[in-house]
């Protein structure tokens, strides 16, 4: 049997599942038109079914009376028609019917801009036909297999560049046609793009295209397009032209060389830091594809690529200039968080009191958290208290004076609290925990879903609690037994959104596929959807009595429905960009929405009227909303860190809460052991915590961009820091001032070390250097030169002082003699960037972790020779760290994880899994009692390590 969602060919007649995607196949199977059903007046005859998506089924046919074989592409959205049994054609509810002629005459425009269009790339179009109440478009028939799935038979999913260059040329030659034709095809990805097992590579579905000058303005469009490859012009309606397809390419191109896709131009808009780790002159070619501003990036795909491609050499590799990084935009202070507090448990959520970690958190060894994460959820119990959710946990806050009253240690992604304050649902990757709030204890755990999990609800009566996944369902438990009531199928994509009814009885759910859908809460089964979005549906609410639906997606739209009958009530505009978050006043008076534009919109919720926009945020998305009982405080949970409360009434701001995190970039123990230094992205700030009660001293303020990294004297004087600035900054720490800056540097320092004297500082930057400064005066003693592309992530000096190890995005990591700035030796493999560097006590090994790859290797520093490899990483491993008495080597990964190793017999003796994202930072304390990690997640983690 054959499925007809991912192709996968040999499956068994007994299974009721696609091994390889896991889609229903009796259900892929259903309402196909029957073998040998004619066509265009005997013109075609059906054989089978190809594969199927959500808008069209493919079959291969013949032309009778030329006896030639066919692949037919039939018009059939299964959400908005239904085939008649009798003769084959489809029907379409009333209230279905808008939206079906809508996505029709999208169909026939992809049929006619292919019949325009001639190249060996491209798939031609032998004939267009309506009947049946549909349509057909009939092509020739292509044999072979997708890129996506010639992707995912390689090991680690990534071609020879050869191979690259190769698809890369074909495809800017088909594109270089149709934009010459005015058509910009706006879905280029791997599903799309066909490999024959004659050589060619052809380039299908034109199902988003658009041509020339198209601008979508404020009407809603019709385009399809996937959001993870689209640039941000195709996802804001903006004009489009060849600069989108450029962008698709880069990401295209990006995903062929390394196997991962960069960052979607989503989450880089909101702020997510990301750039191009790849070799000459691919690096080139990437990084001037993938600017967010479209008239940043080259507007002719064949002079974009052919200036590269007449390099390229027999191996694949190419050779260009360097372009320049983007400048980075500003990121404002974050204010220093209140202290907390800890005492005995109470007998609410109110009067309870303490520090409660994860039980299987505390069975690895963890100790304490530093600083609580990026914000998810706020819940604001009365105008004085609030819960908030973050990727650290959760906690509840004074709000008048920032007090946390208390704190409840465990990674999520989402949070919710039941309606009368008695249970915590916290959810992190496929888990879901339930902590009762009258005692801080862990009640349960429940897994049941696939993947990772974006939202959890409890029902108004905090019976049932609802949970909506990456694996395209939803899922209702009970709260008591923790026992899995229904599985919800529907989604085509990630789940993101989820809300009860006033009563209970329904369900609303937002997904990745532009679709809204409305459940029966009893039975599970689906009542109706709603397919108006055109981006991702980011939030869902119920007005009060029920009657109204809101719902906040892209571009900067909210809608409201008529939660009876699916109909749309209206379409609120105000907002610049994408609506995240949107609340209905407890009253129903109002309905606040908040947006990746920093503002927040009150709305009159009978009118539609825009009452005020509420600005304050400072940067990034606001990313949820919670409205006080009494209706007259409305709380604003931002990625800028901070929680704001703003008077409904007024629009007054009311005060704001300060201590959130983002992601961490260096951590650092003082000699002594008795603090951390913690530089985090986002932040211009480096933060000393006391380790032994876990409270945040002081903050260092002085950098005006991003901290990157941080490092104390061995004295314990003094502490470094390298920033996005340029510079590199001393700070005093008995006096907690910036004692002077070391400037010289011509782009963003990424790391900093000081020699074992204290009398040398070392600073590798973007500009392909390494610097030497003298500690005492400032002064800069000299220069390393030889790495060959321009970041030096990492620097760390040998045991005695005598030489410097520096690695670099050359895939290199380079040693130096600190007397005469001499190379010495190189340390090479084929890894990508070295992001990390380790000298072992005694200066006879080198640690070294590259960027792309999941190993972190051994070397010996007297010969060069690659001694032994340390495996066990699903990802690439971001640092790594010997303890002081050189028995253990410590990682930190993209795969969330910490391990712990045998530097000696390579054996991996522990793994810690506390974090939600990337660990960019490991380091040993002195004494070698703990180990700490820093993520991406915006949390530093203490583990106790002495026992092992």
């Amino acid at each position: 049997m054959r499925c007809l969602n991912c192709h996968a060919e040999g499956i068994s007649s007994t299974n009721q599942y696609c091994p390889k995607c896991g889609a229903h196949l009796p259900a892929l199977q259903q309402n196909l038109l029957p073998e040998q059903t004619r066509l265009k007046a005997d013109t075609y005859e059906i054989e089978y079914a190809l594969g199927r998506g959500g808008f069209g089924i493919t079959y291969r046919a013949h032309h009778i009376g030329l006896e030639q074989p066919v692949a037919i592409k039939e018009y059939y959205p299964q959400e908005l028609a239904h085939r008649h049994s009798n003769n084959g054609g489809l029907t379409v509810p009333q209230n279905k019917t808008e939206m079906y002629q809508r996505w029709l005459t999208r169909f026939l425009r992809e049929g006619r801009i292919l019949a325009k269009l001639n190249h060996p790339s491209l798939v031609r179009v032998q004939d267009l036909f309506e009947e049946r109440n549909t349509a057909y478009l009939v092509m020739e028939l292509l044999s072979g297999k997708t890129l996506g799935q010639e992707l995912d038979e390689q090991p680690g999913k990534k071609l020879d560049p050869q191979r690259v260059r190769e698809i890369i040329t074909s495809l800017v030659s088909a594109l270089a046609a149709t934009h010459q034709a005015g058509v910009y095809h706006l879905d280029l990805k791997p599903d799309n793009i066909l490999l024959t097992p004659e050589g060619r590579i052809v380039l299908i579905d034109f199902g988003a295209a658009k041509q020339e000058s198209a601008t979508i303005g404020p009407t809603r469009s019709t385009r399809a397009f996937t959001p993870d490859y689209a640039p941000p012009e195709l996802i804001g309606n903006q004009a489009i032209g060849p600069e989108s397809d450029i962008f698709e390419l880069g990401m295209l191109l990006h995903q062929m060389l390394t196997g991962t896709l960069p960052p979607p131009a989503l989450s880089r808009l909101i702020g997510e830091p990301w750039e191009p780790q790849l070799e000459e002159p691919w690096q080139g070619l990437v990084a001037s594809a993938l600017p967010l501003q479209k008239n940043q990036r080259p507007n002719n795909i064949s002079e974009w690529w052919n200036t590269a491609a007449s390099e390229v050499n027999s191996s694949g590799n190419m050779r260009s200039a360097t372009l320049p990084r983007p400048k980075p935009q500003v990121s404002p202070p974050v204010l220093k968080p209140r202290p907390t507090t800890a005492s005995g448990p109470g007998k609410s959520v109110i009067d309870l009191r303490g520090y409660f970690i994860l039980p299987e958190l505390q069975a690895q060894g963890m100790v304490r958290r530093f600083g609580r994460g990026a914000i998810r959820n706020v819940f604001l119990l009365n105008q004085e208290l609030a819960i908030v959710c973050a990727t650290g946990g959760a906690a509840l806050f004074n709000l008048s004076s920032g007090e946390a009253l208390w704190e409840i240690d465990c990674p999520a992604n989402s949070g919710a609290v039941s309606l009368d304050g008695k249970l915590l649902a916290l959810a992190r990757g496929q888990t879901i925990y339930f902590c009762d709030l009258m005692t801080g204890q862990f009640l349960r755990q429940i897994q049941g879903h696939t993947d990772g999990v974006n939202s959890v609800v409890f029902s108004p009566d905090g019976k049932l609690l609802a949970s909506g996944s990456k694996d395209k369902t939803l899922r209702l438990w009970d709260t008591v037994t923790g026992m899995e009531l229904h599985q919800l199928c529907g989604h085509t994509k990630s789940v993101v959104s989820l809300a009860f009814s006033p009563d209970g009885k329904v369900l609303a759910s937002g997904s990745e596929d532009e679709t809204m859908r409305l459940w029966d809460v009893v039975t599970g089964r689906e009542l109706y959807q709603l397919c108006e979005h055109t981006c991702i549906v980011n939030s869902v609410a119920f007005s009060p009595d029920g009657e109204v639906l809101a719902s906040g997606s892209g571009p900067h739209t909210l809608w409201l429905w008529n939660t009876f009958t699916g109909k749309e009530l209206c379409e609120l505009s105000a907002h610049m960009r994408t609506v995240k978050s949107v609340a209905f006043s407890p009253d129903g008076k109002y309905l606040a929405s908040g947006s990746l534009d920093n503002t927040v919109v009150l709305w009159d919720a009978a009118t539609g009227r825009e009452l005020r926009q509420l600005s304050g945020h400072t940067y990034k998305s606001v990313v949820n909303l919670a409205f006080s009982p009494d209706g007259k405080v409305l709380a604003s949970g931002s990625l800028d860190n901070t929680v704001r409360l703003w008077d409904t009434a007024t629009g007054r701001d009311l005060g704001q809460l300060s201590g959130h995190t983002e992601s961490v970039n260096s951590v650092a123990f003082s000699p002594d052991g008795k603090y951390l230094a913690v530089a985090g992205n986002w932040d211009q700030i480096v933060r000393l915590w006391d380790v032994a009660k876990g409270q945040e001293l002081r903050q260092l303020s002085g950098h005006s961009l991003w901290v990157e990294s941080v490092a104390f004297s061995p004295d314990g004087k003094y502490l470094a820091s390298g920033s996005d600035d340029k510079t590199v900054r001393l700070w005093d720490m008995a006096k907690g001032r910036e004692l002077r800056q070391l400037s010289g540097h011509t782009h963003w320092v990424f790391s900093v070390a000081f020699s074992p004297n204290g009398k040398l500082l070392a600073s590798g930057s973007g500009d392909y250097t390494v610097r030497l400064w003298d500690v005492v005066t400032g002064r800069e003693l000299r220069q390393l030169c030889g790495h060959t592309s321009p970041v030096v992530f990492s620097v760390a000096f040998s045991p005695d002082g005598k030489f410097l190890a520096s690695g670099s995005e050359d895939n290199t990591v380079r040693l130096w003699d600190v007397v005469t700035g001499r190379e010495l030796r190189q340390f090479w493999r084929p890894t990508g960037p070295m992001k990390s560097v380790a000298f072992s006590p005694n200066g006879k090994f080198l640690a070294s972790a590259g960027c792309f790859d999941n190993i972190v290797r051994l070397w010996d520093v007297a010969t060069g020779r690659e001694l032994r490899q340390l495996s066990g990483h699903t990802a690439p491993v971001e640092s790594v760290a010997f303890s002081p008495n050189g028995k253990f080597l410590a990682s930190g990964s993209q795969d969330n994880t910490v391990r712990l190793w045998d530097s000696i017999t390579a054996r991996q003796l522990r793994t810690f899994q506390g974090h939600t994202r990337s660990v960019s930072c490991v380091a040993f304390s002195p004494d070698r009692k703990y180990l700490v990690s820093a993520s991406h997640e915006g949390v530093v983690r203490l583990w106790d390590v002495a026992d092992i």
